[in-house]
């Protein structure tokens, strides 16, 4: 009996010193405890206190910053609506001490910067990287980055937004229970405006042939094709282009290109017209025939119809059919009339001669006409045989003669011998 009663001794013995330890066990673990609000305003400024050890450091989440702290205290400041914590890290029990803390209103976090999707001409096409979470709507602000806009985004992941504001930062905006991020996300942009169309130089009208298109305020940023009228190829590059030779007036287009293939961007067309100036050819004929008495012969030409707007106006008359030069031609004398008319007279000529004329207006010259001065040379007849016939006596006799030219034809004109 006196051992059981000695065994009974030691296992109370054992069982009060382990009830004593699991005691104190618990009342050192929870001896470690945060105390402070738990509850918090996005904005708030808030002390913690750590009992039951020392803190050798403190840490909390992003949107929460710490303020100041001491081993035992922590200040600390909320940013940002949601879930946030209270840590302190020790050398007692499990080592920290967490409190967590539900932070509620202010504004929603900042969305993540977007990226540019696409570039056309003129404009951009940008689009979200993330999911705005739930409750909070991300709007596109353009290059406001603190705009107030919700006009442009929802709550699609890819929504996308057309930048057409020209180059710069285009900004997107969190909203969340009517209140907007302090911050934007944003993302900079580079967009290839559309040329205007450029300036061409005047072109004077053209007698034909080669004629050179020039642009009169050309940018190195950009290149310049030349197309023909209808705009349907371009047919050379350059800020200027030599056309073939013409012989008719005509249109052709030129449009500013930009060089960067990403994208290409075409300007609008000018046009640049090209006047040739082709006269009509002059009609032309010998109006007085030379005679025995006046053998000055002349001759003229005469244009109804003239190019528009034509200031000058002349014919030539030269005197040979290629010829060249101010000794090559005269110029013919106006006549008035109807019309355009000019003459020259032609004299002392031995034989038929042609004269070329051409009508040249504003310095351009008709293909030319020839007009012939035809020559005739003064005849003395000559009587071969003469006839009389008929009653040869009395007032009443009649007699007839008859006269020949040798070797030609000749009109006669008889005259009284008084």
């Amino acid at each position: 009996m006196k051992i059981k009663i000695i065994n009974n001794s030691s296992l109370q013995i054992f069982i009060l010193l382990a009830v004593a330890l699991l005691l104190f066990g618990v009342q050192g673990i929870s001896a470690q405890s945060i105390t402070g609000p738990p509850s918090v305003a996005v904005g708030d400024e808030e002390g913690y206190t750590l009992s039951g050890a020392s803190a050798t450091s403190w840490a909390v989440p992003a949107g929460t910053q710490i303020l100041s702290q001491t081993s035992s205290t922590v200040v600390v400041r909320f940013n940002t609506a949601g879930s946030s914590f209270v840590r302190a890290l020790h050398n007692v029990g499990p080592g920290f001490t967490v409190l967590n803390i539900t932070v509620t209103g202010g504004p929603p976090p900042t969305p993540n910067n977007p990226t540019v999707l696409s570039n056309s001409c003129g404009s951009s096409t940008l689009q979200r990287t993330s999911n705005p979470g739930s409750g909070i709507s991300w709007f596109w602000q353009g290059k406001n980055a603190f705009g107030t806009n919700m006009s442009s985004g929802n709550n699609a992941v890819n929504n996308n937004y057309v930048a057409n504001q020209g180059s710069g930062r285009y900004y997107i905006r969190a909203r969340q229970n009517g209140q907007w991020s302090t911050n934007s996300g944003f993302v900079d942009v580079t967009i290839t405006e559309t040329p205007t169309a450029p300036t061409v130089n005047t072109v004077p009208p053209s007698c034909g042939g080669v004629v050179t298109l020039s642009v009169s305020n050309p940018d190195s940023a950009y290149d310049y094709r030349w197309y023909n009228a209808s705009g349907s190829a371009w047919i050379g590059t350059g800020t200027s282009f030599t056309t073939d030779p013409l012989t008719s007036s005509i249109d052709f287009l030129v449009r500013a290109v930009t060089k960067s293939p990403n994208p290409i961007c075409v300007s609008p067309a000018s046009t640049v017209s090209v006047t040739v100036s082709s006269p009509p050819k002059p009609a032309g004929n010998q109006t007085v025939t030379s005679t025995c008495n006046s053998p000055d012969i002349e001759l003229t030409a005469s244009n109804t119809t003239f190019p528009d707007n034509s200031t000058e106006i002349e014919h030539r008359w030269y005197f040979t059919a290629g010829g060249t030069g101010a000794g090559s031609y005269i110029l013919g004398t106006p006549v008035p009339g109807a019309g355009f008319r000019t003459k020259i007279v032609v004299s002392g000529i031995t034989q038929d001669t042609t004269y070329w004329v051409a009508a040249v207006v504003d310095g351009c010259e008709s293909e030319r006409h020839p007009i012939t001065a035809d020559y005739e040379e003064n005849i003395e007849p000559t009587l071969a045989v003469i006839n009389i016939t008929g009653p040869q006596c009395g007032p009443s006799a009649n007699f007839t003669l008859n006269a020949t030219v040798v070797g030609g034809n000749a009109n006669f004109s008889w005259y009284d011998a008084e």
